[in-house]
């Protein structure tokens, strides 16, 4: 079930993160692509914080959600059970009118 959060600090949820993806100096680089190199994993662990942020920067020929599901899908079920010893919580915070995106939370 979607949380309903009002526009104002779903914007402000929107700009944080942009922030914090757009910040050069947090990202660290972790792993690169097998068959391409410009394919790059990033990780970043704030101060004090247990949660790991992971930013993907790569070229994916087919954009569709589907498709994109499919890919981390795919790459999660290797470590499955880490996936549920880590997850704490998660929802949907925000469906998109276009029904091809939503905004949502993993802790």
């Amino acid at each position: 079930m979607a949380a309903k959060y009002d526009v104002t600090t779903l914007d402000r949820y929107l700009d944080e993160d942009l922030t914090l993806i757009n910040n050069k100096n947090v990202w660290k680089d972790y792993k690169r692509g097998a068959q391409y190199k410009d394919d790059i994993c990033y990780i970043y662990k704030p101060p004090g914080d247990s949660i790991w942020w992971i930013k993907l920067v790569a070229h994916v020929e087919n954009g569709s959600m589907a498709n994109i599901d499919d890919l981390l899908d795919g790459s999660l079920k290797e470590r499955h059970p880490e996936w549920h010893e880590l997850f704490i919580d998660g929802r949907i915070v925000h469906k998109n009118e276009d029904g091809r995106s939503e905004i949502c939370y993993f802790q």
